[in-house]
């Protein structure tokens, strides 16, 4: 494209009111680093997609050179690209609890646990608003369990089924022991969690005595969205992990489970064997309900 018809519709896009571009699954090639809007990730394509879609919906109806690399776009986009305010205030009243981790963490109910690590509120990186819970592990030895996490109990007791959702962002080198990042447990150490096993998304019920690791890896390096599911009964009850949207279908759907009253979220390398490196990870826009959730809420 010429620089003069280029500013030509640089022109046309602002006399429109062009203030927050459109794109749909695949239109946007990933900035450097995997970067895409809000509510879209960097897929494999390397183009961005929504948030529980993937390249097989391709959407791919638009030139080549529409992408975040062009500069037309930069231009266009600019602070469109900016991450967009947390939505936690908009579901106030309609969810039983939203953190977007925008302040003081005791302001707002949590606890703080650390060992051999710190979590922390980080303005530097967050799914949406101002800012994120970093959890941050400074290395240990083999056995040391670090943990760098918030609980509560004060949400507590959520009758049925228990709905999560939370983003994360988990960096590369992630340590291949077992950590749990979304943990929900009963007053005499049993319950249920979200974790990762050497790199895996991975389901401990430990309530039931169930472990297993799923074959999709927790994705690195871009924030996912993570959604936990658990019916709570004294008998068999639904179990199901989805991320972006997409149901780990390899992982038990069904076990016994128990009634939660305390929830953790963060980095929890529990019974590490070997030594741990230090490592990051962020999380944000948590959101724990009795009725379904969605990676858009």
């Amino acid at each position: 494209m010429s620089p003069t018809s280029r500013a030509a519709l640089v022109l046309a896009a602002a006399a429109a009111g062009c203030t927050t571009p459109s794109y749909g699954n695949g239109h946007l090639q990933c900035a450097a680093g995997g970067a895409c809007p809000g509510g879209f990730y960097c897929a494999s394509d390397d183009h961005c997609w929504r948030a529980g879609s993937g390249p097989a919906d391709a959407d791919l109806a638009i030139p080549v050179g529409d992408d975040l690399a062009s500069p037309l776009l930069l231009d266009l986009a600019g602070a469109d690209l900016a991450t967009p305010a947390s939505t936690c205030a908009s579901l106030s009243g309609s969810v039983l609890f939203c953190d977007g981790f925008e302040s003081d963490f005791a302001t707002n109910g949590w606890s703080v646990s650390g060992s051999n690590g710190t979590p922390s509120l980080d303005t530097t990186r967050a799914y949406r608003g101002l800012s994120a819970l970093h959890s941050h592990i400074s290395g240990a030895p083999a056995m040391a369990g670090p943990v760098a996490l918030l609980h509560r109990a004060d949400l507590f007791p959520i009758s049925g089924t228990i709905y999560a959702r939370v983003w994360v962002y988990f960096t590369s080198g992630l340590p291949d022991s077992f950590e749990q990042l979304l943990n929900f447990a009963d007053n005499v150490s049993t319950g249920y969690s979200v974790a990762t096993d050497t790199g895996k998304v991975t389901l401990n019920d430990y309530a039931a005595g169930v472990y297993q690791r799923s074959t999709t890896a927790i994705p690195l390096d871009r924030w996912a969205c993570l959604q936990f599911e658990v019916e709570q009964s004294s008998a068999s009850g639904a179990i199901h992990i989805r991320v972006d949207g997409n149901l780990l279908a390899d992982l038990p759907q069904n076990a016994m489970t128990t009634a939660a009253v305390n929830l953790s979220v963060g980095l929890d390398f529990y019974g590490n064997a070997v030594d741990i490196p230090a490592y990051d990870a962020w999380f944000d826009e948590l959101l724990i309900d009795n009725k379904p959730t969605t990676c858009e809420e």
